[in-house]
């Protein structure tokens, strides 16, 4: 519903909705937090993401929130990494330390079994993430 609405706003032809149809899930969930707040729907991973580093570059620590507790609660052996990341990327603290609990708790299923590489990381993830052996 708020999409139609939205999109009902700009005219067919118009660049801007052109734009905003490639990157519409990004656009469309931001203009939800706006609206509604924390009842935000987050639709997918990718989504999560791309919200994530919105709030980042423009300071929204309650969307960041949100996003982090999205992915950590999507957390897979499959997409750990670039989770993992992405918390980086966007200096989510609390994010990057749970996804590096993450591994370090599952490391065999996600490097042995889920074919990704310790280089996949950088070396600042690397070194945190042997730090946490004890």
């Amino acid at each position: 519903m708020l999409q139609s609405s939205f999109q009902a706003l700009i005219p067919r032809h118009s660049k801007v909705r052109r734009r905003l149809s490639s990157s519409s899930n990004l656009w469309l969930a931001l203009l939800e937090y706006i609206y509604c707040g924390d009842d935000l729907n987050i639709k997918d991973e990718d989504t999560a993401i791309n919200l994530l580093k919105t709030a980042q570059k423009y300071s929204l620590s309650f969307l960041r929130s949100l996003c982090e507790k999205y992915l950590v609660r999507r957390m897979t052996a499959a997409n750990i990494i670039q989770i993992t990341n992405i918390s980086e990327e966007c200096k989510a603290e609390k994010l990057t330390d749970y996804a590096l609990n993450y591994i370090y708790d599952n490391f065999e299923e996600v490097f042995e079994r889920g074919g990704h590489q310790p280089s996949d990381l950088s070396n600042t993830l690397l070194l945190k993430l042997f730090r946490k052996k004890k």
